[in-house]
């Protein structure tokens, strides 16, 4: 496997972290770079960022947000295996699609950087935005907020299988910390036509 195909492959949405394991404001900041550097449509860089990683108030802000809510309570993460910091996206654009295209962007720029340095994520949209706004410092002229990234270091394992027959491509777990997610072989996923 090569070097990038593999960085890719271990690039999963972890939900489960060592939360007594602190992430450093300098490794949130190299983070942010990456996502500074990602192209953006016409070059609009209309995203803004906003570091969380203080234990109290990230404490705050997970009680707000939802994680992997198909797999019902086994989907959030207990006492302990809580992110250790948060990356806020906001932004506001007149062509909102491409603005959600952006923000998926760097949300992978900055899912790999972390995948590179022992941390793992997950990009929650499933948010409380009215609660999370103040507890974030963000007041009315500040843009809306997009979506988190949730950040630590992993306390559970990912593993890509492939997928059986039928449309069931649900994620699920097995073993306490074992998350297994089924993907398409690539002749599946792959249209082949004839030029006309």
């Amino acid at each position: 496997m090569t070097e990038m195909k593999e960085l890719i492959a271990h690039t999963r949405s972890v939900r489960r972290f060592r939360e007594e394991e602190r992430i450093s404001p300098e490794t949130l900041t190299e983070l942010l770079e990456l996502a500074r550097l990602t192209g953006s449509h016409r070059n609009g860089q209309e995203l803004r960022f906003l570091p969380v990683w203080q234990a109290e108030q990230c404490a705050a802000v997970f009680q707000w947000a939802s994680f992997a809510a198909a797999l019902g309570p086994a989907g959030r993460p207990e006492e302990g295996q809580r992110p250790a910091a948060y990356i806020a996206l906001l932004g506001e654009s007149r062509e909102p699609d491409f603005l959600w295209v952006d923000a998926g962007l760097a949300c992978q720029s900055m899912l790999l950087g972390a995948t590179e340095r022992g941390l793992a994520g997950c990009i929650l949209g499933g948010l409380n935005r009215e609660k999370l706004r103040p507890l974030l410092g963000l007041s009315e002229s500040d843009p809306p907020l997009l979506l988190l990234l949730a950040l630590g270091y992993p306390a559970e394992e990912v593993i890509l299988e492939e997928a059986g027959e039928g449309p069931d491509r649900r994620k699920y777990r097995r073993e306490g910390s074992r998350h297994y997610v089924p993907k398409l072989p690539l002749s599946e996923l792959v249209l082949e036509r004839q030029p006309r």
